[in-house]
């Protein structure tokens, strides 16, 4: 069966290059402008990663390899606020990483088939993972690594093992990013059936990159995850409730998926489906026409159509094994990976209509553009509406002279499950995916505080407020959204949640 080549002139990896590193700068110019500091990055960059002298070291989580990306950035034993440095540097990196991979998908490349490769990058919810000042770049740097570990193929045994050690960089650099080398392979193995590929070939080529996976994982082992001193790696106990518990941790994936598609992009996101629907079918033909015998042509068969389950169930990957499961958005960098599927099977069925058609893959593409610079002014009115809470707060407790002889100042935030930001509610709701992403539901953190001058601020322990509630004395200070209580010599301040409506009155 003839298949139609794109039209238009074939581009070279350092046009490539160029090409992505115009796409992914455009993506995280929002997040630069906005500068806001997310979690972690407010006590890293005012402390350069130490606390009490010492660095709280990414190598505690098994991700040496972010201690030393900051200690050659910065020339210093130390985390330094270097932004948006390395996020600029990770965008080169990165950007060169998608030029190899496209250029091993495609033989003479196009400027339309660079969409089949940004979802990587643009995956909305990678979003999260970006709004990290300090570990953003990092677990950019780790996609790229996987991106390579895939593009130095298996033929030769340095190939191999050159991909293997990679594998091992990437885990050391942020360990979720395993999860899109594995989805690539299933990408791998439906672009290896298309070229009709013999079942002994693409059999023996994912033997090799299970081998590449287990020689990473187990150098990993034996290297940075012996620094581990924050322990996460519980596994889930296996018995009688494991499967409904693996069902049920699925179907909370399937849920954040579904934040992706809302009224207004439904169709889009059906005609994809749709179109990939009908490219799994075009290489089931290419796998039916490959000169092989009976069994042979099912067992190619069966691992085309395994490798979409397969890379839906990798979308969480290990997280589903351990025994505290989190889905939050930084961990789905798999749904990237996915996306490249859906879109590499798109354009199978795009192109045979029309070798133009491979443009149609641009609508979800500016769509997650979209996303990002929507997502940029959320973090613009996150920042106001911390910064207006911290002014308040500590010009509360400086206009107040019998807030004064306290040694020590305690907070103790209210408990949310999302995100409280009328400046964004409209943004929220065209596109739910944001809030999720934002995952920020109080008011400050102590951490903040000596950026207002303050600095005996701290976190009140849970047996604070439990005497506090034993008093029952009225507060001090009872304002709209703290109060202010003394106990037993000490000033707690207790945040309030919100008690209006996100969505503003009509004007």
């Amino acid at each position: 069966m003839q298949v139609p080549q794109p039209v238009g002139k074939a581009l070279s990896q350092n046009q490539l290059w160029l090409v992505f590193l115009l796409a992914l700068s455009v993506h995280v110019l929002p997040l630069v402008l906005a500068d806001f500091l997310y979690l972690d990055d407010i006590w890293r960059s005012m402390l350069a990663g130490k606390v009490n002298g010492q660095a709280d070291s990414w190598a505690a989580q098994g991700r040496v390899l972010v201690d030393w990306l900051y200690a050659a950035l910065g020339g210093v034993a130390a985390a330094p606020d270097l932004f948006p440095l390395p996020l600029l540097l990770s965008v080169v990196v990165v950007s060169k990483a998608f030029a190899s991979l496209t250029a091993s998908y495609f033989e003479r490349p196009r400027l339309a088939d660079v969409l089949v490769v940004l979802p990587l990058w643009f995956n909305p919810f990678f979003l999260q993972n970006l709004s990290y000042q300090y570990d953003g770049p990092a677990m950019g740097l780790a996609l790229a690594v996987c991106v390579w570990a895939i593009t130095m193929g298996v033929a030769a045994f340095g190939r191999w093992l050159g991909g293997s050690l990679l594998i091992c960089v990437a885990l050391s650099l942020y360990q979720p990013a395993i999860n899109v080398f594995a989805i690539l392979c299933c990408v791998e193995i439906l672009h290896q059936a298309n070229q009709r590929a013999e079942f002994r070939q693409l059999a023996k080529r994912l033997g090799l990159r299970l081998g590449q996976l287990a020689i990473g994982c187990l150098v990993y082992r034996l290297t940075a995850y012996r620094l581990i001193t924050v322990p996460r790696t519980a596994l889930l106990p296996i018995d009688g409730h494991w499967p409904a518990e693996m069902l049920a941790r699925l179907d909370l994936v399937v849920q954040d998926l579904a934040l992706l598609v809302t009224p207004d992009n439904a169709w889009l996101a059906l005609g994809i489906l749709v179109l990939a629907a009908i490219g799994l079918q075009l290489v089931l033909l290419q796998v039916q026409a490959t000169p092989a015998s009976l069994l042979e042509k099912c067992g190619l068969g069966l691992l085309v159509l395994l490798s979409l389950p397969s890379a839906f169930i990798l979308i969480s990957g290990m997280a589903l094994l351990l025994a505290q499961f989190q889905h939050a958005a930084r961990l789905l960098m798999g749904a990237g990976a996915a996306m490249v599927l859906l879109a590499w099977l798109a354009r199978q069925a795009l192109i045979r209509i029309h070798s133009r058609l491979g443009w149609v893959l641009l609508l979800p593409m500016l769509i997650m553009l979209s996303m990002s610079f929507a997502y940029g002014r959320v973090l613009i009115a996150q920042k106001e509406l911390h910064r207006a809470f911290v002014y308040t707060l500590a010009n509360t407790l400086e206009t107040h002279p019998e807030l004064h002889d306290a040694d020590r100042i305690y907070l103790y935030d209210w408990d949310s499950k999302g995100a409280w930001l009328p400046a964004a509610a409209g943004t929220f709701e065209a596109m739910p995916v944001l809030r999720y992403n934002l995952n920020i539901g109080f008011w400050t953190l102590t951490e903040t505080m000596p950026r207002v001058g303050l600095m005996n601020v701290t976190s009140a322990p849970k047996s604070m407020v439990v005497r506090a509630k034993e008093l029952d004395a009225r507060p001090l200070l009872d304002t709209r959204y703290f109060s202010i209580h003394r106990v037993d010599g000490a000033i707690l301040v207790m945040m309030k949640a919100p008690r209006d409506p996100e969505q503003p009155v009509p004007w």
